[in-house]
């Protein structure tokens, strides 16, 4: 007789194995962007957009993450406060939530298909300038700007969130 413990084990492993090879089109699929674009690639534009994001990442750091729902509500009950934040370095801007347009990018090996993905975006003046964006859900935000090399970050976060929803 096969020990059933072995058989749920085994089957364990399997999973785990499809998750790893299909954890980017998980987060591409049912994550949540955020993305603030630049008017330009000159040096101020640069830095108003660095300034902006500065206080805009620990807003979003307040959201509930708990669920890709309950994010979403966190993002319109905060819409007001992140407009705030942007009103005060310029006057030239658009917020938007819902499906914005991505282009295509490669990171850490890993290319993002271009195409439109639940997200906010902050369009400054022309927005012609470099971009940055993140996943705000699942929240690795902060860790993007605090690493280099999230690879290993995003097997370890999506792992331990798997294993405390399911088990």
């Amino acid at each position: 007789m096969v020990d059933m413990k072995k058989i749920i084990v085994f089957l364990f492993i399997i999973s785990l194995l499809f998750i790893i090879g299909n954890h980017n089109r998980i987060f591409i699929n049912n994550g949540i962007r955020y993305r603030i674009v630049a008017n330009g690639d000159d040096k101020s534009s640069q830095e108003l957009k660095w300034q902006i994001n500065s206080e805009v990442i620990p807003i979003i750091e307040t959201f509930d993450h708990s669920s890709k729902e309950k994010m979403q509500q966190s993002i319109k009950d905060n819409l007001e406060k992140i407009d705030s934040v942007v009103k005060k370095y310029t006057d030239n801007y658009k917020i938007v939530y819902g499906d914005n347009y991505f282009p295509e990018k490669e990171y850490n090996n890993v290319t993002y298909k271009d195409g439109y993905y639940d997200s906010l975006v902050i369009y400054l003046g022309s927005s012609t300038g470099h971009n940055w964006w993140c996943f705000m859900f699942p929240p690795l935000c902060e860790l993007e700007i605090q690493k280099d090399n999230l690879s290993d970050i995003e097997y370890d976060f999506y792992f331990k969130s798997i294993i405390k929803k399911y088990l």
